[in-house]
């Protein structure tokens, strides 16, 4: 069945890229376009446009909320389930816990592997929980697992909006792991993640490390709970939010690119900047990996070759100054 959804999908695209109404809503439209799976020429798919996810969860795929659970209860998109990611980290860190106790929570809840997966968040309203949760999910073994591209205000007028919370469904306790054993489980979907040591192993190479927190935190400002300030040494700095449009779709594929050749290589406007952004690795890190992992997903939705590092400063600022420094220059 999932053939014919997919071919469905993106014939429903392909007619959708010639009108910008809301063909489930009549004359409503959007207020921006999203980036479409047909306009993703190459790398991943982990977008999907509002109207496709709408189509796949009406054939029975899963929908799931990645935003606070407050907001969540205040309203969400209807039929939608309710997922945090630190249920699935290790307690006060962005590491994720095992790969058989994620598997272990997610079939209790009814989630299997061969599912289809589309996660929504509050885009710009956000703090990138969607691309956290996408990842951990592929990182986890479920491949089928989508971002939907614009978050709960572009999905909601497809699919309609309730409150309050589902009958029935269990509430996940917090990991029982503590970061010391973390060592001892099996380790993550190695594709999409680095760990400590391989981004210390970056930091003099050609590989460009993106910090995607705010300016202040790069700067040298602690203000969620790392042990020291600033940002790992050569890193450039790279808002989460600057990947998305102000209408909370992310930015096509070549304002992406010129986003990171802007960053990268200032004012060279030599014609193979562009090109080099391409074809260079990336790896990105927040706080505790979780608006890194949206960052992430942007660029390998692009082809783009980029890691999520999912200790991040939580992580990075715990361990030994001498052989983990941190610079507290501006970006």
């Amino acid at each position: 069945m999932r053939g014919s959804v997919i071919l469905s999908v993106l014939l429903f695209a392909s007619c959708c890229s010639d009108q910008n109404k809301n063909p489930m809503h009549g004359d409503e439209s959007l207020k921006r376009e999203p980036a479409r799976t047909t306009e993703q020429k190459s790398g991943e798919i982990w977008f999907l446009a509002p109207q496709e996810a709408a189509i796949l969860v009406r054939e029975g795929g899963k929908l799931l909320d990645a935003r606070f659970y407050g907001l969540y209860l205040l309203s969400h998109v209807s039929g939608a389930r309710s997922i945090h990611w630190k249920d699935f980290s290790v307690d006060g860190t962005g590491l994720l816990q095992s790969i058989e106790d994620i598997r272990t929570k997610l079939e209790k809840r009814g989630f299997h592997r061969d599912d289809m997966m589309l996660v929504y968040g509050g885009a710009r309203d956000g703090w990138g929980e969607e691309g956290r949760i996408a990842w951990m999910l592929r990182s986890a073994g479920y491949a089928n697992s989508y971002i939907v591209d614009g978050g709960y205000e572009a999905l909601h007028p497809f699919l309609g909006r309730t409150s309050g919370p589902i009958q029935g469904e269990p509430q996940l306790a917090g990991s029982a792991l503590s970061s010391d054993q973390i060592s001892k489980q099996k380790a993550p979907d190695e594709r999409l993640s680095v760990s400590i040591e391989q981004v210390k192993s970056g930091m003099n190479s050609e590989v460009v490390i993106l910090d995607t927190r705010e300016k202040r935190e790069f700067a040298g400002s602690t203000p969620y709970g790392e042990d020291r300030g600033g940002h790992i040494p050569g890193a450039v700095h790279l808002y989460f939010l600057d990947f998305m449009q102000e209408s909370g779709f992310i930015l096509d594929r070549e304002a992406v690119i010129e986003l990171l050749r802007k960053r990268i290589h200032g004012f060279d406007d030599s014609n193979d900047s562009a090109a080099r952004v391409e074809e260079r690795t990336y790896i990105t890190y927040c706080t505790g990996g979780v608006r890194s992992a949206f960052a992430a997903a942007v660029l390998r939705h692009y082809g783009i070759n980029a890691y999520n590092y999912p200790g991040s400063m939580w992580e990075w600022s715990s361990q030994n100054p001498a052989d983990y420094p941190l610079e507290t220059s501006g970006p």
